[in-house]
């Protein structure tokens, strides 16, 4: 059925997004269960066979709380830790980038399953080899993030993204200015 939790219609310049718990549980919740469900029903796996769910999430919170009623416990699985309160939202580039985060700290034989959310659910099941061991990448996730420079205020990136209007301050200079002003400037 659809659900719309995101849009933005041909005038406005930014995403809207439909917030709040009733579009995480009957959205992001409902859908991306039944698709982890369905794969894992699928493959005869229980929850707990998963080393590292990575749950790309609308906020914060949303990932952690579709964990449990899906059997994800603390026993043995552990949840990928989210990237929001790090660098943001990083919209559908987030579940990849918890695959990222996954790969680094994953050992050989574990099961992974990646699981995004946006008009609809999708979900991976991937499993190590060996070969990660000499496969990964050269710079970790880890490393990236610590390396990021934050802005210095949020008003510059409302600037950057050009989200607010703003006035450029440019002094004119006439010719005449210019050359009455010769002596004392060279």
């Amino acid at each position: 059925e659809e659900f719309t939790y995101h849009w933005r219609t041909d005038v406005q310049r930014t995403v809207q997004v439909a917030g709040g718990r009733f579009s995480n549980d009957y959205g992001y919740g409902r859908d991306l269960g039944a698709a982890i469900r369905a794969v894992l029903e699928r493959q005869r796996l229980e929850p707990r066979a998963i080393h590292r769910p990575a749950l790309g999430s609308p906020d914060a919170r949303a990932g952690g709380e579709l964990a449990p009623p899906l059997g994800f416990g603390p026993e043995k699985t552990q949840l990928v830790a989210g990237l929001q309160g790090e660098v943001g939202c990083t919209g559908s580039a987030e579940p990849l980038l918890l695959l990222a985060r996954a790969l680094d700290e994953a050992g050989a034989d574990e099961l992974l399953l990646v699981g995004g959310y946006g008009e609809g659910a999708d979900v991976l099941l991937l499993r190590t080899t060996p070969a990660l061991a000499t496969g990964r990448a050269a710079t970790p996730l880890a490393r990236w993030l610590a390396a990021r420079v934050p802005l210095s205020s949020y008003e510059k990136l409302l600037k950057f993204r050009r989200l607010v209007e703003v006035e450029e301050v440019t002094d004119t200079v006439t010719n005449v200015l210019e050359f009455k002003e010769r002596k004392q400037d060279i």
